[in-house]
C-alpha cells in the first residue's frame, strides 16, 4: 500500500515559527529520504489518522513530524529552542483537559488557552507530566470510562460520553491503557 501525506505552505509555516523563524519555508535538496525513525513517524500520523484518533493526537503527531522533517532535512540546519518550564501553562493544560474530556479536543483550542504555540505547549507538557496531552487526555477518558462501565452504563454510550470517537477506538485504547477490553473490565467488576 502506498500512502502520502501533504503539508501545507500553512503546516510549514507552522513547524517553521516553532524554529524562530515565522513567515520562512524550508528547502529539502534531498528528493528522497531514508530514516526508519521518520518513516516510524509517518505510519503513527497515518496511523492516528485511520484509526479515528483523537484530534489533538493527530495535530501533535503531524507537528512532530515537520520539526523533525526540518530540523533533519532541511537545508538549513536548525535546532529547536530548549523546551522550558512553564508550570503555570501545564497545569491549566491539565485542568482544560479535565474540565473538556468528553469534548473534540484540539491541539489548537488547548494551545490558545494556556497562551503557547501548539508544538511549545507538547514540548513543555511532556517535560513536566512525562506524556503528550493526546495521552494524558485518553488516559482522562479512560478513567472516566471506568467509572461508567463500573455503573453498569453501556459500552456506545460510554465510548461517545467519554469522547472517543466511536465504540471500536474506545475499546481499542482502553486496552491499551487497562490490558483488556472494557467487557472485560466490566465483567471483573462483577466478578
Amino acid at each position: 500500500t502506498y500512502r502520502a501525506l501533504y503539508p501545507t505552505l500553512h503546516h510549514m509555516a507552522q513547524a517553521m515559527a516553532e524554529f524562530g523563524r515565522p513567515g520562512w519555508l524550508p528547502r529539502f535538496p534531498a528528493l528522497r529520504i531514508d530514516d526508519a525513525g521518520l518513516a516510524g513517524q509517518v505510519r503513527a500520523v497515518q496511523g492516528a489518522i485511520g484509526a479515528g484518533a483523537a484530534p489533538i493526537e493527530r495535530e501533535s503527531r503531524w507537528l512532530a513530524l515537520l520539526t523533525t522533517l526540518v530540523q533533519r532535512y532541511g537545508s538549513d540546519r536548525l535546532t529547536l529552542p530548549a523546551a522550558g518550564a512553564e508550570p503555570r501553562a501545564v497545569a491549566r493544560a491539565r485542568a482544560y483537559i479535565e474540565a473538556h474530556y468528553a469534548e473534540r479536543v484540539t491541539l489548537a483550542a488547548l494551545a490558545a488557552d494556556v497562551g503557547l504555540s501548539p508544538f511549545h505547549l507538547v514540548r513543555v507538557f511532556r517535560r513536566a507530566a512525562g506524556v503528550p496531552p493526546h495521552v494524558y487526555l485518553d488516559s482522562v477518558r479512560i478513567r472516566h470510562a471506568q467509572h461508567m462501565l463500573a455503573a453498569g452504563t453501556p459500552l456506545a454510550e460510554v465510548a461517545y460520553a467519554t469522547g472517543f470517537s466511536s465504540q471500536s477506538h474506545f475499546t481499542s485504547r482502553f486496552r491499551q491503557i487497562i490490558g483488556v477490553t472494557p467487557g472485560a473490565f466490566r465483567g471483573g467488576m462483577s466478578g
